[in-house]
């Protein structure tokens, strides 16, 4: 079982301590036993009886045999694993459950089901721990991130930069979304993102992106290229926060490669090369003050 602290909001094992003498190992604050009413224990018990209003939570494969699959967590208790899961995962090392989603309100924690490799946010290895918008989290050799959008309606004000779901209507029985259409992709505030064509027949342009997606292609998209080794639809660019952009290879021909590295999806950073065809982008960012 894990606490938070309510004084650094650290979450801790606390199954090896004396509930009279709980201290948090990050703030070193002791808790008292009649403040843990204020505090939160995070277990499978605990869960939510059901996703919270304007809350949609789902899962990318990044890395692994499933390699771009998404899914729409649709449960407050929802299982991952090799069999029998909520979300199945074509990995031999990963469990038969190897782990589970809970929600407890708006809050996710992820839980590592005695699994036989472990399950790990990042580089970190877990028992049960609360999850943030973008996290990655490994299991076996599947590395997947989790992103937690709010619908429009429940959005603070002045929250730019975040992805908005609009209105949309999953098919009934399905737990698969589809993306881009389901999501709004702004620009960050007071960042500009820019693509420098670097090689090809149109070198030294310059595109500025006007919202947060921008689809490359030689007939059909945002960016225009004319690139005969380009498919008409090649590939999609998505700004997911300040810091985290996305690139997806649009099942094209010749293929959507990164420092020269062919990918189907992953993420970019300010600088990476970019090669479509015959054509080699820059990706530039400038953050604005």
């Amino acid at each position: 079982m894990q606490l938070k602290c309510p004084y650094c909001g650290n979450s801790f094992d606390i199954d090896n301590f004396d509930k009279q003498n709980i201290i948090c190992p990050s703030c070193k604050r002791k808790i008292l036993s009649e403040s843990l009413s204020n505090t939160t224990l995070m277990g499978i018990n605990n869960a939510s009886q059901q996703i919270p209003d304007g809350l949609r939570v789902s899962l990318t494969v990044l890395e692994g045999k499933d390699i771009g699959k998404t899914v729409l967590v649709d449960k407050p208790n929802f299982t991952i694993g090799r069999e029998n899961a909520d979300m199945t995962l074509n990995d031999v090392q990963a469990s038969r459950k190897h782990a589970v989603l809970q929600l407890h309100d708006r809050r996710i924690v992820l839980k590592d089901l005695d699994s036989t490799n472990g399950t790990f946010i990042g580089t970190r290895q877990i028992k049960e721990e609360e999850l943030k918008h973008l996290d990655e989290i490994s299991i076996g050799n599947t590395r997947l991130l989790i992103t937690i959008f709010e619908t429009p309606d429940t959005v603070p004000e002045g929250s730019s930069g975040t992805i908005l779901l609009k209105d949309e209507v999953a098919a009934e029985g399905t737990t698969r979304i589809q993306r881009p259409d389901d999501v709004e992709f702004k620009l960050p505030y007071k960042q500009k993102i820019y693509l420098d064509i670097i090689e090809g027949m149109q070198k030294g342009s310059i595109y500025e992106f006007a919202t947060g997606r921008v689809v490359i292609g030689r007939t059909d998209g945002d960016l225009i290229i004319d690139d005969a080794n380009i498919s008409k639809k090649h590939a999609v660019i998505e700004t997911w926060s300040r810091d985290t952009y996305f690139i997806r290879d649009l099942a094209s021909t010749n293929g959507t490669y990164i420092n020269g590295q062919r990918i189907t999806t992953t993420k970019i950073k300010n600088g990476d090369i970019i090669t479509v065809g015959n054509t080699k982008l820059r990706l530039r960012v400038e953050n604005v003050r």
